[in-house]
């Protein structure tokens, strides 16, 4: 009996500090960026977590002990060229999960960070304010991050049961570029996607 208890607990304990799962978003190649070669890299700056290059989009569910039915998509925001993800991802998700509410915190596409245009990279073009080249190098990757927001909210809601919400209680909720990406997602919705109550 001793030894079955102790099992117990080293399961119980494996299962509290076990990572959440992402889910992708799409079953193969997001549409839109099938040539996109690159992998995301994750970035340790000064205990922030960031996440740059996403090219596959994901949701990642932080689920409370006692879901209350409300969901929240959480889109982290960083210019479209970085996701601040711990600081404005995890985080907030498990400050919500406190509150019984269960959160996706969805990785959208982002522009490639190429080291070979230094020129293009976020921080020169914040040094230089040159927000003119900005927007337009951000424009088409605005474009796939939206469609990520609308295929989040499609999967949140085709799942609800599975994961104990009011189909009717789902929200979405962003941080800088992922303010875009959430208005976007809202300005754009359908009944498939969205329903605005």
């Amino acid at each position: 009996m001793k030894k079955l208890l102790t099992l117990a607990g080293l399961v119980i304990g494996f299962n509290c500090t076990a990572q959440p799962k992402e889910i992708a978003l799409y079953p193969s190649v997001a549409p839109g960026s099938e040539n996109w070669t690159w992998s995301e890299q994750t970035i340790n700056a000064n205990g922030n977590v960031l996440v740059v290059d996403v090219s596959k989009p994901s949701l990642t569910p932080f689920i409370p002990d006692n879901p209350n039915g409300t969901a929240i998509i959480v889109a982290p925001g960083g210019a479209f060229h970085i996701l601040s993800i711990e600081s404005e991802g995890n985080q907030v998700a498990k400050k919500l999960n406190e509150k019984g509410i269960t959160v996706f915190v969805l990785k959208y596409r982002l522009v490639h960070s190429d080291p070979s245009k230094p020129e293009n990279s976020l921080m020169t073009l914040m040094a230089t304010r040159n927000f003119i080249k900005l927007d337009s190098i951000n424009a088409p990757v605005v474009k796939l991050a939206l469609q990520d927001g609308l295929t989040a909210m499609k999967y949140v809601r085709e799942h609800a049961k599975e994961y104990k919400i009011n189909p009717s209680k789902i929200g979405f909720m962003g941080f800088s570029a992922g303010g875009t990406v959430t208005m976007s997602v809202v300005y754009s919705a359908t009944d498939e996607t969205v329903r605005i109550l």
